[in-house]
């Protein structure tokens, strides 16, 4: 009897002692990093098991011991739940984390900022450069008009609000341009396009004249006041007479805007086409959209830059006349 108990023990203790040499390997297996430590972009296909995923993962240098990733998905009940798509991985990380991302899903993403007054060959440039898609593709999905037939006809110049994206790295150039024509009609809404309706304007127009604002206005503040200035002019039967209008027309940012460069035959060019232009020449943000559909209450007709991003504003072509020589002497004072 003693002699049995005494075997019950021995076996306990190899039991014990087998069991924790499991553990030890176990543990030190799941702490072990790859040498040299990668970084890399890996694409878990629909469908595969834990099993073949860590297999992939030690293909491509991120973990170091298949066995070790398995055992760890099913202690810590993860197992059959790794999820499929594009990762940004790390050796680094290790197991643990590596295991815990795709169990998440937190795929790879690509991240894009469009700033305020890009107009769509600028923005076709960013979400390009970001690696999403080609210049082309983007600009043939903008031709493409917006899905949702909330834009009217084939050019969403104006419509794609300028912010801060990211889109996962298996997004399409039809994808971004609907994530940012949703982003646009966030801001503008039917609540925004019921005010255009009762102030007589479409939502085109207010687009389109926010579009220049943009473009002509630095400070916040003063865009209602730009606004103003050429919905004053509009109700007039001025021209607009817009320097980023004809900018647009020309296709380039020229140093400084030459007399020719006024006579640039464009229906974009409101130096000699009297209203507002076919369509906006930028993405307008939210201020500009703001201002555009918000105008301030003023009698101002002209306003001339005082190279600050500030401008002087003017009832009379007398007062902007002699508030742009004043600028002139002013900035001949500075040099």
């Amino acid at each position: 009897m003693k002699k049995a108990g005494l075997t019950v023990l021995v076996l306990a203790a190899l039991a014990l002692a087998a069991a924790a040499a499991l553990y030890l390997h176990y543990r030190d297996a799941v702490a072990r990093r790859p040498s040299p430590p990668v970084a890399k972009t890996v694409v878990v296909p629909p469908g595969y098991s834990t099993k073949r995923i860590a297999s992939l993962l030690a293909r491509e240098g991120l973990i170091a011991d298949e066995g070790a990733f398995v055992w760890y998905c099913r202690l810590h009940k993860l197992d059959g739940k790794l999820q499929a798509g594009e990762y940004r991985l790390r050796s680094d990380d290790g197991v643990a984390a590596i295991a815990t991302t795709l169990a998440a899903g937190r795929i790879h993403l690509l991240k894009f900022t469009v700033p305020e007054g890009y107009d769509l060959d600028k923005t076709a440039r960013v979400v390009a450069a970001a690696g999403i898609c080609t210049q082309a593709q983007f600009l043939a999905a903008c031709r493409a008009g917006d899905p949702r037939g909330r834009v009217k006809g084939d050019n969403l110049e104006g419509y794609l609000f300028p912010d801060t994206y990211e889109v996962a790295a298996d997004a399409t150039a039809a994808d971004v341009v609907a994530m940012m024509l949703e982003r646009f009609f966030g801001v503008m809404g039917p609540a925004e396009v019921k005010k255009a309706k009762k102030e007589g304007r479409t939502l085109g127009e207010v687009v389109t004249l926010a579009s220049i604002v943009e473009r002509e206005a630095m400070r916040p503040a003063e865009k209602p006041v730009v606004a103003s200035v050429f919905y004053n002019r509009l109700a007039k039967g001025m021209r607009l007479e817009s320097c980023a209008t004809v900018i647009y027309a020309l296709g380039r940012q020229p140093d400084r805007l030459t007399v020719q460069d006024l006579k640039v035959d464009s229906p974009y060019n409101t130096y000699i086409h009297a209203g507002l232009p076919p369509g906006p020449i930028c993405s307008p943000g939210e201020t500009s959209l703001r201002a555009a559909l918000e105008p301030a209450r003023t009698d101002y007709l002209f306003f001339v830059s005082n190279g600050d991003g500030s401008h002087t504003f003017s009832r009379t072509l007398g007062e902007h006349l002699r508030a742009r020589e004043a600028t002139k002497e002013k900035q001949k004072g500075k040099k």
